[in-house]
């Protein structure tokens, strides 16, 4: 009997725990220079709002899996079994990417516009709350698309065999386990063992 060759979700799951875990070190970072500082706000805040998601397409593009998909044995390819490229890479990210960019303008704005006496409050929680007042009024349906997003993402993924997600629809791509990829000749994501010679 042939395995299953596509990734489970908790293979995908704590892969992109692994990945958020590799972050949280220069997140947390972030946040304690950005709170005695706009100008750091500034300087640290916008390079690391496309942190992450630089960071998949890299990854993705150029090994075609992440350092948490690495961990877990799983990889990105292909739907016909073959290795993905830039174009599958960019792709896949590219309604994460349309996310992070509007965070990007949103966060800027509220950065020119917010007041020092807002900003330089006691807490995270309480300078974010305040950042979040002065994002633009024409940026606030973009969390609510955000969320509509991650959850149509997470239920399409649950609800087909291949276990894809919208964005594996978009660029073409799958899931699977490092070990049963076969060689791009032969189109298929079978276990080479289980090929008839």
């Amino acid at each position: 009997m042939t395995m299953n060759p596509y990734a489970s979700f908790s293979q995908r799951f704590f892969a992109l725990l692994i990945d958020g875990l590799i972050f949280l070190p220069l997140g947390l970072g972030s946040e304690w220079l950005e709170s005695g500082s706009k100008g750091f706000a500034f300087a640290l805040g916008n390079p690391l709002i496309f942190a992450g998601v630089a960071y998949e397409i890299y990854c993705h593009g150029k090994y075609g899996r992440t350092i948490g998909k690495r961990v877990m044995g799983i990889r990105l390819s292909r739907v016909d079994g073959a290795a993905i490229g830039w174009r599958e890479s960019w792709l896949r990210s590219s309604m994460q990417l349309l996310f992070v960019t509007l965070s990007f303008i949103g966060m800027n704005v509220a950065l020119m516009t917010i007041t020092d006496a807002d900003y330089y409050v006691p807490g995270w929680l309480d300078r974010t709350k305040n950042l979040l007042a002065h994002y633009p009024s024409w940026l606030s349906w973009t969390s609510t698309a955000s969320s509509i997003w991650f959850w149509s993402e997470l239920i399409v993924m649950l609800c087909n065999r291949r276990r894809r997600s919208l964005h594996d629809f978009i660029a073409g791509t799958v899931v699977v386990a490092d070990n049963r990829v076969s060689p791009p000749d032969t189109g298929t994501l079978e276990s080479p063992s289980s090929n008839p010679a």
